[in-house]
C-alpha cells in the first residue's frame, strides 16, 4: 500500500524530509505486521545552481541558523563522506 505527500516549498532540508517520511509511516501498518518492502522516492527536484524564486516577502521562510547548519552538514559529507555525520537514531553500538 502506497504512501505519498507533496511538500507545500521546495526543500534541502534533511530533517524536514524525515519528519514529513515519518508523518507517512504513521499512516501505515510498519511496526504492527511484517513489512516485506520500504522505500523512500523524492521527485521533482531543482538543480539549485540555477536558483531560486525569490520569496514573496523579504524574510527567509527557514531562519538562517538552520541554513548554516545545512551548509556545515552538506560540507561534512562531501568531506568525509556519507557516514560523517548521522542523525543519533542511526548510530549503531
Amino acid at each position: 500500500m502506497a504512501r505519498s505527500t507533496t511538500l507545500p516549498a521546495p526543500t534541502d532540508d534533511t530533517s524536514d524530509i524525515y519528519s514529513h517520511v515519518s508523518s507517512l509511516l504513521d499512516k501505515t501498518e510498519v511496526g504492527k505486521r511484517p513489512v516485506r518492502l520500504l522505500g523512500i522516492s523524492l521527485s521533482q527536484l531543482v538543480n539549485t545552481e540555477v536558483g531560486n524564486q525569490l520569496p514573496l516577502l523579504l524574510e527567509e521562510r527557514r531562519p538562517k541558523k538552520k541554513r548554516e547548519l545545512n551548509a556545515a552538514l552538506d560540507s561534512i559529507s562531501e568531506k568525509f563522506g556519507d557516514k560523517g555525520v548521522l542523525p543519533g537514531t542511526l548510530l549503531t553500538k
